[in-house]
Order: structure tokens, then C-alpha cells, then sequence
């Protein structure tokens, strides 16, 4: 609770980046003994930290299975001694370490859902069913986390294992359809003179509009 994680490549000699702990008070960063580093999530002691050794190749291709797939590895700041999750290849970011378990995304049974790896038992389980749209980001709060799918939030109670949407409405102010009035002088299209002269018909943004000469 005293310093803000982030990752920058400010000490990189190359492309690639590492973890860095900022304090609050604004005294400068510090780097974390990991030489390559993306994504991380400190242990409740803090003596851990969840991680990904590589930056993620895409993030919309979906299924991919090259050499840039993204591991997430368990790493000992005392020593930097490093635990593996279990893989075949897939694309496994996000993590979240909560309590004795590490939370992450992953695409290891098609589309990406939520997963959690037990540091005790060291299984993988797949946390939230999904044959649909894929789980773009997560993020951890106490027994709580909230996700985005299909461009809603949902927020997953870990005791209950239950999800459920959060109702989100956005009104704008829209100027754009408010009634007003508008000057057409620039977009007329086409216009004819009454048979007295009296008055003059436009026709401006679909509109037919009749303007009296005394007007102007």
C-alpha cells in the first residue's frame, strides 16, 4: 500500500521492459530483480510476485501459437527464484494473486476466460466456464474480481463463484440533435422566386424552407 507498481523500459538497453515499485512520496523508482518483466501482482506478503516474462505478441489475434506465447512465472524477490504455471503453449496474462491462489486469463481452451493456479497444490483450474466472446482484461479487489466481455463489466464473487453484470448507462449531452437554430446560408442546394417576388424557396439539408424578401 505504500508504492504503485509499473512497467517501463527506462533501464532497457533493448525492446523489452521491466518492473519498477514506485513510492508514494515521489522518491525514485525502484527495480525489481527481474530482468524482463510485464504484468505483475505482488503475493499478500509481498514476498512473491506473479509475472510475465514477455510483453504479449497480439492483442486481438486470437488463438495464437507461435513463439512469443506468454508464460506466467512466480518469482522470489529474495533470490529471484522462479516457479512456472503449467502450460501448452498458450497465451496466459493478467495475474492476480490472491490469497494462495494466482488468477490470470488464458486462451489454453479456446476463447480466453478466467483461470487460477493453486501455489499450494500447483493445479490449474479454469475459474469461469466460456465457449463465447473472449475475456479482454481483469482485475482483483479482497474476494472480488472484475472483468470485461464483449464490452461489459461483470464483477465474480470468489466465495460464491457467481458472476454478475454491472447495469452501465452513458447518456451524452449530444448537441448535435438538441433543436436549435442553425444558419443555412452555406448549404442551400438549390432555390426559385414566388411568381410576385415576395418570397424566395430554399432547399438546405432536406429541408424546403419559404423566406420573405422584407427579411432579407
Amino acid at each position: 500500500g505504500k508504492s504503485v507498481l509499473i512497467c517501463s523500459s527506462r533501464n532497457s538497453y533493448s525492446r523489452f521492459r521491466r518492473l519498477f515499485t514506485i513510492p508514494l512520496d515521489g522518491v525514485l523508482a525502484e527495480q525489481l530483480p527481474l530482468e524482463q518483466a510485464e504484468e505483475g501482482s505482488f503475493s499478500p506478503d509481498g514476498s512473491q510476485i506473479a509475472y510475465m516474462p514477455l510483453a504479449r505478441a497480439f492483442n486481438v489475434w486470437k488463438r495464437y501459437r507461435g513463439g512469443r506465447t506468454t508464460p506466467i512465472w512466480l518469482a522470489r524477490l529474495a533470490d529471484s527464484g522462479i516457479e512456472r504455471i503449467p502450460r501448452d503453449n498458450s497465451n496466459d496474462f493478467n495475474p492476480m494473486w490472491i490469497d494462495h491462489r494466482v488468477f490470470f486469463l488464458s486462451d489454453r481452451n479456446g476463447p480466453v476466460s478466467l483461470f487460477s493456479y493453486d501455489t499450494r497444490s500447483k493445479k490449474v483450474a479454469q475459474v469461469l466456464p466460456n465457449t463465447g466472446f473472449d475475456i479482454k482484461a481483469a482485475s482483483a479487489l479482497g474476494d472480488t474480481i472484475a472483468y470485461e466481455q464483449f464490452g461489459s463489466i461483470w464483477l465474480l464473487d470468489l466465495k460464491s463463484g457467481k458472476p454478475k453484470p454491472i447495469e452501465i448507462t452513458v447518456r451524452g449531452d449530444m448537441p448535435e440533435v438538441r433543436p436549435r437554430i442553425e444558419k443555412l446560408a452555406n448549404r442551400i442546394q438549390s432555390l426559385e422566386l414566388s411568381p410576385t417576388g415576395v418570397r424566395a424557396v430554399f432547399e438546405a439539408r432536406g429541408e424546403i424552407l419559404t423566406v420573405p424578401a422584407e427579411k432579407g
